[in-house]
């Protein structure tokens, strides 16, 4: 990919890996820098549904609820 005059580029990964990337910038006087970096692209992370959390976070209330009622009770009769 030749790109003139422009400010910046893109470049679009089809599929995860590492790509790795060479910048050669030449002046109109002939002056020149290069520079090489690697990408590492990695496969996006699925989000888990809202619904799922709220289930799991009303299930951990729940059994909360329950072992601290069985915690209290044995605490009382203990006394």
């Amino acid at each position: 990919m030749w790109i003139f005059g422009a400010d910046y580029a893109s470049f679009q990964a089809t599929s995860p890996g590492n790509y790795t990337v060479t910048l050669l910038v030449t002046s109109p006087d002939g002056q020149h820098a290069k520079t090489t970096v690697t990408f590492e692209v990695s496969k996006p992370v699925k989000a888990v549904p809202s619904s799922i959390v709220f289930e799991y976070l009303v299930i951990g209330a729940v059994a909360g609820l329950i072992v601290g009622s069985f915690v209290v009770v044995a605490l009382f009769r203990r006394h």
